[in-house]
């Protein structure tokens, strides 16, 4: 019997986005709490690896496709975030002279190896999202501002030594990685729409919004109240 059937995904979720709302919730309570930060940056890894995998197979289970088209686009879409990375680490060429630091876990060629997988279900979550435009130009375009504005969110609180993430060699976020998410998360959409792949269902759509309010909580939280 197969456990995670398309059959049960599609039947659960909701509930699933539901849990998955109420353990970020936990998770962010945890994250401005000293004593429990480095718990949660040690599960944190983890955490994204299982949501993001959870996050394909909704999608698969949604749409209809055939399940080899799904892998061929998140596995292409993996493979490039993460050499862009990796390139972009050693050089500063893509994104700006950046590092990375142990908030994220395993690392291989200096980068997380969950990096290229948030790369992909950010995009997709994204996508979904925007997917009412009419047309495919206007959907990659969207996405792509959309995914800028999720870094535009999500970077004051990566940077921050408490969360360990990374850190730019300028102490400031560059102009450049902004235009690189934008061209990365562009040419990540027009893959997409050239595929003809079905949009991802509630539960990517979930994800996206999840994180932008963890971000947008710590970044207040840490801004404005005194947490060591």
């Amino acid at each position: 019997m197969k456990i995670l059937s398309a059959h049960f995904l599609r039947s659960r979720e909701t509930l699933f986005s539901i849990l998955l709302a109420i353990f970020f919730l936990v998770g962010t309570v945890s994250h401005l709490i000293r004593d429990l930060r480095p718990w949660m940056l040690f599960l944190t890894p983890g955490v994204l690896g299982v949501v993001g995998i959870l996050a394909v197979l909704f999608w698969w289970a949604g749409s209809g496709q055939r399940p080899w088209v799904l892998i061929l686009w998140v596995l292409s879409t993996y493979v490039v975030t993460f050499a862009l990375e990796a390139i972009g680490t050693h050089t500063g060429m893509v994104f700006g002279a950046y590092t990375y630091g142990q908030g994220l876990g395993f690392m291989a060629l200096s980068v997380p190896l969950v990096i290229g997988f948030n790369w992909t279900i950010v995009v997709l979550g994204v996508h979904s999202w925007v997917s009412f435009l009419p047309n495919a130009p206007l959907r990659v375009l969207a996405t792509a501002l959309g995914c800028v504005a999720f870094d535009v969110v999500m970077e004051p609180v990566a940077m921050d030594p408490r969360m360990d993430y990374w850190s730019w060699a300028v102490g400031y976020v560059p102009l450049q990685n902004y235009l690189a998410w934008f061209v990365i998360a562009a040419l990540a959409a027009i893959w997409l729409e050239a595929l003809e792949l079905k949009p991802a269902g509630l539960f990517a759509r979930a994800f996206v919004v999840i994180q932008i309010v963890f971000f947008l909580v710590l970044f207040v939280a840490f801004s404005f109240f005194s947490l060591a």
